[in-house]
C-alpha cells in the first residue's frame, strides 16, 4: 500500500527512513510515556497512522493501513479506548490512505491520498461516524491530486496537493456538497509548489511546505476564488534551513519548518508575508536534540513538538527566543514502554502530545509537561486570633504529585519529618514550624526525570506567625489606693500603666472594677492605647469609686482591679490591684 502511494518522493523518504532506524542516541529523557492504544485493540483501526487530530476528548486518526478514519477516546489518557471508526467505502466514504485530519465542530475533514479526494465525515455521533460528503479530483475544477495535508478555517478547507503541484481551496460551507472555490499551482505569480506536502492558514495567509522546492510557500488568501502568491523563502536564503521542508506550523509572527532532508527545526520570520526572512534554526544533534527525518511540527506556546521518522522519537524544542532554539527533551521508542517506531504526526492538548506511529500501530501519548510535581502545603487553621498561632511548633503536610514519580521533596521555613511515597507518583512528608513571629513556608519537588520546582497551579507556600508568649507589664499604677474619709463622695482614681509586646503586638487593654458591695456589677473600661516604641504602649483611666464603708466593716470596703492585656494572637496577661475604703484612719 504504501509503495503504491510513494510512487515518488514519499516511496523514496520511507526507504531512506528504514535505513535510518538504526542510527539512534541515547537522549536525556524528559517527556514520558503516558499510554498508548494499538491496532486491533478494542475493535480499532490503527494500522500504519499517520495523521492526527484531537478534539475535545476524541483523538480522530488516519490510518492509512486500515484505509480508516480511527476515533479513540481520550478522557483519560492513562487508558485510551476506541470509540468508532470508518472505513473506505462505507457509506460512500473515500478514505484510502487518509494522509491528515481537521475537525471542526461536528466534522472531520481527512485528506485521502490514494482516494484523490477531500473526505467529510460527520462525527457528531463519535460512535457511529458516518459519511457526510467529498470532492475527488478534477470535479469542478479541484486539484486534488495525492491531497497529503488538510487545514480548515471558517467556511473552507485548505488541502496540499502533493502531485498537483498545488494549494487547493475548498468551500465546505455545505459539509453534505463541498465546491472548488479556488487554487494556486507551481510557478503561477511566482508561487513555489512543486510537491506541497503540509499547510497552515493564519488569517489572510497559508503558509504551505513545498518538498520539491525547498522553500515555505506564502499565499494570500483574501479571496478564496483567486488565491496568489505573496511571499516565500527557499533554503539557503539568508541561512534558511529548508531542505526538503515536510511540516509547518505558524504561531504569532514565526512560521516553524520542519525540514527532513536537512535534519534541521527552520524558524522563520514571516511579519512581513511578502519578506519572509531566516530567524534561526536548530539542526540534529545540537544540544541533544533529536532532529533524523522531521517530519510534522506542532507548536504550543513556548514549545515546538517534532516527530522524527528517522529518529523514532519525539523532540521538544524550545522557542522562547526564536533566533537561538534550544533543545528541550526528547523520548524514543521503548523509553518507558513508547510505541514511536516511525512517528508520522502529533497533535499537543493540555499537558500531553497525541502522536501517530506509522510503524507501532500505534496512537501513543505521552506526557510533556516538562514541568516539575505539582506540590500542596497544608495547615491547620490558626488557633490564635487574628490569623496568629497560639501552639509552637504548628504541624502541617506537604504532598507532591507527579506522573513521573516524585524523587525528592524539599522545604524551607519548615522542618520535613516523616517522608514517604518517594519514587511512586505521591509522595508526603510532615511539616512543623517552630519559634515565635511570621514563617515563610516554601516547597518544592523534583521528578523522576529531573524537573525540580512547583508546578503551575501548585499551593506550594504557607505564611505562619507564631506568638505564644503574652505582653508584659511593665508598670502598673493605681492612685490613690487608700480612700478618706468615707464621706459618699465620688473619688478620682487614676490607673496607668505600660506594656510591651514584640512579636504580634499589644491589641487592647480592658480594666474592670469589682466593688465587694456590688460583686455582680463590675464597672468595665477598655482605656486608649497610646503606641511609643518597640511594641511599647501606655494607658491611662480615670474611674470613680465611692468613699463610703458600712460602718461595722473591719475589714474596709474593698475594690478589686483587674488588668487585662491581650496580644493580636489571643494570649492574656491578667494582673490586680486594690482599692481600699478603711473602717478607720488609724495606722
Amino acid at each position: 500500500m504504501i509503495e503504491k502511494l510513494y510512487k515518488k518522493s514519499l516511496l523514496i523518504l520511507i526507504i531512506f527512513i528504514l535505513g535510518t532506524l538504526s542510527m539512534l542516541a541515547p537522549v536525556n529523557a524528559e517527556p514520558t510515556h503516558v499510554s498508548s492504544i494499538t491496532d486491533g485493540t478494542g475493535g480499532a483501526h490503527l494500522l500504519n497512522p499517520i495523521g492526527v487530530y484531537v478534539s475535545g476528548n476524541y483523538a480522530y486518526v488516519g490510518s492509512t493501513g486500515s484505509n480508516a478514519l480511527e476515533i479513540v477516546d481520550v478522557t483519560n489518557p492513562l487508558a485510551p479506548v476506541h470509540k468508532g471508526s470508518i472505513t473506505d467505502g462505507v457509506g460512500g466514504a473515500l478514505l484510502s490512505f487518509p494522509s491528515s485530519v481537521y475537525v471542526l465542530g461536528n466534522y472531520a475533514y481527512v485528506a485521502s491520498a490514494n482516494s484523490k479526494a477531500l473526505e467529510i465525515v460527520d462525527v457528531t455521533n463519535p460512535v457511529n461516524p458516518i459519511h457526510k460528503g467529498s470532492i475527488v479530483d478534477g470535479v469542478g475544477g479541484a486539484f486534488l491530486s495525492m491531497p497529503i495535508w488538510v487545514y480548515v478555517s471558517g467556511n473552507y478547507a485548505y488541502v496540499a496537493s502533493a502531485d498537483s503541484n498545488a494549494l487547493e481551496i475548498i468551500d465546505v460551507t455545505n459539509p453534505a456538497l463541498p465546491v472548488h472555490k479556488g487554487s494556486i499551482t507551481d510557478s503561477i505569480g511566482g508561487a513555489h509548489l512543486i510537491h506541497p506536502v503540509s499547510v497552515y492558514v493564519l488569517g489572510n495567509y497559508a503558509y504551505v511546505a513545498s518538498l520539491w522546492s525547498n522553500a515555505l510557500e506564502i499565499v494570500d488568501v483574501t479571496n478564496p476564488a483567486l488565491p496568489v502568491h505573496k511571499g516565500s523563502i527557499v533554503n539557503g536564503d539568508d541561512g534558511a534551513l529548508l531542505n526538503g521542508p515536510r511540516g509547518v506550523c505558524v504561531s504569532g509572527n514565526y512560521a516553524y519548518v520542519a525540514s527532513q532532508t536537512g535534519n534541521t527545526l527552520e524558524i522563520v520570520d514571516v511579519t512581513n508575508p511578502a519578506l519572509p526572512v531566516h530567524i534561526g534554526s536548530i539542526v540534529n544533534g545540537d544540544g541533544g536534540a533529536l532532529l533524523n527525518v522531521p517530519v510534522v511540527v506542532y507548536v504550543s506556546g513556548n514549545y515546538v513538538y517534532v516527530v522524527n521518522w528517522g529518529g523514532n522519537s519525539l523532540e521538544i524544542i524550545d522557542v522562547s527566543n526564536p533566533a537561538a532554539p534550544v533543545h528541550k527533551g526528547s523520548i524514543i521508542n521503548g523509553d518507558g514502554g513508547a510505541l514511536l517506531n516511525a512517528p508520522a504526526g502529533v497533535y499537543v492538548l493540555g499537558n500531553y502530545a497525541y502522536v501517530a506511529s506509522l510503524n507501532s500501530n500505534a496512537l501513543e501519548i505521552v506526557d510533556v509537561r516538562m514541568a516539575p510535581p505539582s506540590v500542596t502545603v497544608s495547615f491547620p487553621p490558626p488557633d490564635g486570633n487574628n490569623g496568629w498561632f497560639k501552639t509552637s511548633p504548628v504541624s502541617g503536610t506537604v504532598q507532591a504529585k507527579d506522573l513521573a514519580n516524585v524523587a525528592s521533596i524539599s522545604c524551607t521555613g519548615a522542618t520535613l519529618r516523616d517522608l514517604s511515597g518517594i519514587g511512586t507518583p505521591s509522595a508526603t512528608a510532615n511539616l512543623a514550624v517552630s519559634g515565635e513571629g511570621p514563617h515563610e513556608v516554601i516547597c518544592t519537588a523534583t521528578d523522576g526525570i529531573g524537573n525540580t520546582g512547583a508546578d503551575t497551579g501548585s499551593a506550594n507556600t504557607a505564611t505562619l506567625r507564631i506568638d505564644i508568649t503574652p505582653a508584659v507589664i511593665m508598670s502598673l499604677s493605681v492612685y490613690p489606693t487608700e480612700i478618706w474619709p468615707p464621706n459618699h463622695k465620688m473619688v478620682d482614681v487614676i490607673i496607668s500603666g505600660t506594656a510591651s509586646d514584640t512579636i504580634s503586638k499589644i491589641k487592647n487593654v480592658k480594666i474592670e472594677i469589682t466593688d465587694e458591695y456590688h460583686p455582680l456589677e463590675p464597672s468595665v473600661f477598655t482605656p486608649k492605647i497610646k503606641l511609643l516604641s518597640g511594641g511599647t504602649i501606655s494607658f491611662i483611666q480615670h474611674a470613680n469609686l465611692e468613699a463610703w464603708r458600712n460602718g461595722d466593716d473591719l475589714n474596709g470596703r474593698v475594690s478589686t482591679i483587674h488588668l487585662t492585656i491581650m496580644d493580636e494572637a489571643g494570649n492574656s496577661i491578667i494582673a490586680e490591684r486594690v482599692v481600699l475604703v478603711p473602717h478607720d484612719n488609724s495606722k
